[in-house]
């Protein structure tokens, strides 16, 4: 009889001690921080540097009828080296707003002169819209850049020049 209890009493004890320590378990891994994939191998965010960089530019929101973009600038290089001659196309919410060519130091400053009007758009502020630029034809057909941020300017914007004729007046976008 005695060695009944013993054994009881030692199933009861296991059985208590693993009901109080799940819970400690549960509540360790949920705080666990370290996302674990397949084969025990962690994942780590890698940081891949594009070779199309898109600087911020400016939409001018004065006219009732259409947006003015200015100051539309990108670079492209490739293994560190400038690429010149590449078509690049800047797009803001999908819709080509200018399209330039880089020169020998990999720059394309595009003086767009185009006004394109508002109903090639979403509605809604300019600044939600995304900008990015593409290159378009040649071997890096399709290579794009990271989205780059829209500066609101209320101000006279550029005459036909490319002279920059505003007022100062500007809404910066920092809040993303």
């Amino acid at each position: 009889m005695r060695a009944r209890l013993s054994r009881r009493s030692r199933r009861f004890a296991l059985g208590g001690l693993a009901f109080v320590l799940l819970p400690v378990g549960l509540a360790h891994l949920a705080e666990n921080t370290v996302p674990v994939t397949h084969a025990g191998v962690t994942e780590q965010p890698v940081s891949i540097p594009s070779p199309l960089t898109l600087q911020d530019a400016k939409v001018n929101v004065a006219q009732a009828g259409y947006y003015q973009f200015t100051n539309l600038d990108a670079t492209l290089f490739v293994d560190g080296s400038p690429v010149q001659g590449a078509t690049v196309v800047f797009l803001v919410a999908g819709f080509p707003v200018c399209t330039g060519a880089t020169n020998n130091k990999g720059l394309v400053n595009c003086a767009s002169n185009d006004k394109p009007a508002r109903s090639n758009f979403p509605a809604g502020d300019p600044l939600n819209f995304t900008y990015v630029a593409v290159v378009s034809g040649g071997p890096l057909d399709g290579l794009a850049s990271l989205p780059a941020h829209l500066e609101k300017i209320t101000g006279g914007g550029t005459d036909l020049t490319g002279n920059d004729k505003s007022n100062g007046n500007s809404s910066n976008n920092d809040a993303g």
